[in-house]
């Protein structure tokens, strides 16, 4: 024996046992003398294996082996010769094998050779044209390390992985995946630790023990679920059911909320009325005249919703069951967030109507004192020539009707303080008043005459 530690054991179709170890190459075992026959890898020979390490040994339907090695690709061997054959990854090909880490093979009931990979995903081999096609995480698997492969009779393939077990569907390449949430041992599954029975009961071993069941007594769930809304939050404090309260009755019930533009944070749970695995129940939701595409929430079922403008919202909400169907209808709820005071339209419309009166008030009354304004000009033109009063008198009684006092006259006129009071005098004695008062009043009685 080549190697102490020995990694896969498989028998031919001829009854000869071969054992790959790791790091030991490929031994071919003989019954009778009980003597081994080792094949190891030569770097200087391109027909040996392509690596030491022998994760595992398949036989496929025609005698042909195929081996499963570390950083060797996937090895065929042919007995007869004694040569191998390496697939391996090639960076420029896209066609080519997806990782030189093999961890597992399996070939399908229709003759196609299934390869698992460690980082990989899942390889499809095509014999004729020597290609392969890949299925990866981008594809729907739930990990891209393939432990281990077995085929049910429904035309689907097992594949243990490092985030569950994935059952993918030959024909349509759709996937499922079940975690410890539908009875797992663990996420994570081992390296060629599956079984299948001649009964059909399939065995995988895992971190955490080993998983037995038979495939086709597993049914899918169609039952599309309803979905409610199951709790209201404003800033992350529950509302209670009230007449002065956001809720008038249960949230499960309401159809419509009115919210204020200071309810700035308030959130929504909800959930799909299917308790076969509800954590693997999932949603989507989205906010009409906010976001109109979907967002997926994968399984969380709450959403928090921030600084909204104030206005009417639609909040619409859909669910999956664990199998992935989906109710479209879903559920919905109207928000209304109702604007500060000064945003409302009828504030805007008093506002509008109160600028409006004032700026006919102001134009009102502009226009009356100019009237009043060229009344009392004409009325004083008069009066001056009634009472020959001088182009300087007239200067000082529009000085007067300004309120201008004798010190400012004096100094908007550049005349002396005595001439200013001589004036003044002046005007007095013809006009027939007594002083400043009733200067004034001649002049407004006059313009209202």
């Amino acid at each position: 024996m080549s190697y102490n530690a020995v990694s896969s054991i498989r028998e031919d179709h001829n009854g000869v046992l071969w054992i790959g170890t790791r790091g030991g190459g490929l031994n071919r075992f003989n019954r009778e003398t009980e003597a081994f026959t080792r094949y190891i890898n030569d770097p200087h020979n391109p027909n040996s294996p392509g690596c030491n390490y022998i994760y595992t040994i398949y036989v496929d339907r025609y005698g042909v082996m195929w081996l499963g090695t570390s950083r060797g690709g996937l090895n065929r061997f042919d007995p007869q010769k004694e040569t191998f054959i390496h697939y391996k990854y090639d960076p420029s090909t896209p066609n080519s094998l997806s990782n030189n880490i093999v961890l597992s093979i399996c070939e399908s009931q229709n003759g196609v050779l299934w390869i698992g990979t460690w980082g990989g995903g899942l390889n499809k081999f095509n014999r004729q044209k020597q290609t392969f096609t890949r299925y990866t995480t981008k594809k729907g698997l739930p990990d891209n390390h393939i432990y281990s492969i077995l085929e049910d009779n429904q035309g689907n393939l097992w594949l243990g992985t490092n985030k569950g077990l994935c059952r993918f569907s030959i024909s349509t390449g759709k996937t499922k995946i079940y975690t410890p949430v539908d009875g797992l041992q663990d996420y994570e599954f081992n390296t060629g630790a599956c079984y299948q029975s001649q009964s059909g009961e399939m065995f995988f071993g895992g971190v955490n023990g080993f998983n037995c069941f038979y495939p086709d007594r597993i049914e899918d769930n169609h039952y599309i679920p309803p979905i409610v809304i199951t709790g209201f939050k404003i800033q992350n404090r529950p509302v209670n059911i009230g007449k002065d309260s956001r809720l008038k009755k249960h949230i499960t019930e309401t159809k419509e909320i009115i919210l204020s533009y200071k309810d700035s944070f308030f959130s929504f749970e909800f959930a799909a009325l299917d308790y076969t695995a509800p954590d693997k129940n999932r949603y989507q939701y989205k906010v009409e005249r906010f976001n109109e595409d979907w967002i997926d929430l994968g399984h969380k079922h709450d959403i928090t919703l921030t600084n909204l403008d104030p206005g009417e919202y639609i909040l619409r909400v859909r669910g999956a069951n664990n199998d992935g169907i989906w109710n479209y209808e879903g559920t919905s709820v109207r928000i209304i967030i109702t604007p500060p005071l000064w945003e409302t339209w009828w504030f805007r419309a008093l506002t509008v109507l109160l600028l409006a009166a004032l700026l006919y008030i102001w134009h009102h009354r502009r226009m009356k004192n100019l009237s009043l304004k060229l009344k009392t000009e004409a009325e004083m033109e008069r009066l001056f020539a009634k009472y020959k009063v001088s182009g300087r008198e007239q200067e000082i009684i529009r000085l007067i009707l300004k309120g201008k006092s004798n010190k400012d006259i004096e100094d908007d006129l550049y005349i002396s303080i005595k001439t200013v009071k001589s004036h003044i005098y002046n005007i007095y004695q013809k006009l027939g008043v007594k002083n400043r008062l009733e200067l004034i009043h001649l002049i407004q009685r006059s313009a209202n005459q």
